[in-house]
């Protein structure tokens, strides 16, 4: 990349591709082989780059708990063609801003985090992870579930859901398929249940 500019045009965008934008005081530089962003280093490339490079880019975002920069929705607008999200916060104070992102087709975030999502992020979703740490009952998610048209695959990470939820769930024509991530005490508690979904 330093000394070939025909290179670099080929290999930059793939710095960017996945973006794990986390706190200045966070003490991990990688996860998973992926370098971290902080705040300040994102500021810098949105002031550098075009808008161009931007979208062609980045598709994957990690907004750590503790990210709140003031230019992230400047931020999300240059890069709303990302297509996979994850966000770590149970109650971000920045999901109005996630509004700017309009293709993401992959989602993971906290069930509090859905229920204060916007009509425009959902309506492209198509798989959704869920993670919470106790029950979340049909009622309260029925109202963002039906601002996903294109949703096809569903997790749970955390608490097992209801069973009212699940035979709502199972009910649900667009569904493909439907994973609950378990532990050794879930699994226990969940078998007498599953002869009414197999």
């Amino acid at each position: 990349m330093l000394t070939a500019w025909r290179v670099k045009s080929w290999v930059e965008p793939l710095l960017y591709r996945v973006i794990l934008l986390r706190h200045r005081n966070g003490s991990v530089h990688q996860i998973l082989g992926f370098a971290t962003f902080t705040a300040e280093i994102f500021d810098r490339v949105i002031q550098e780059k075009t808008p161009a490079f931007l979208q062609v880019s980045a598709k994957y975002l990690f907004l750590d708990g503790s990210t709140h920069p003031a230019s992230l929705p400047n931020m999300l607008i240059a890069y709303n063609s990302m297509t996979n999200l994850f966000v770590l916060s149970s109650r971000p104070k920045f999901m109005p801003s996630l509004a700017a992102l309009q293709g993401v087709r992959c989602l993971c975030l906290s069930v509090e985090a859905l229920l204060n999502a916007t009509n425009t992020l959902l309506c492209t979703i198509t798989h959704l992870e869920l993670r919470t740490a106790r029950d979340f009952g049909t009622p309260a998610l029925v109202s963002p579930l039906a601002l996903t048209p294109r949703l096809t695959h569903v997790a749970f990470h955390g608490a097992l859901p209801s069973i009212m939820l699940l035979r709502a769930l199972c009910a649900d024509a667009r569904l493909q398929c439907i994973v609950l991530f378990l532990s050794a005490r879930d699994i226990a508690n969940f078998r007498p249940l599953t002869t009414e979904f197999l």
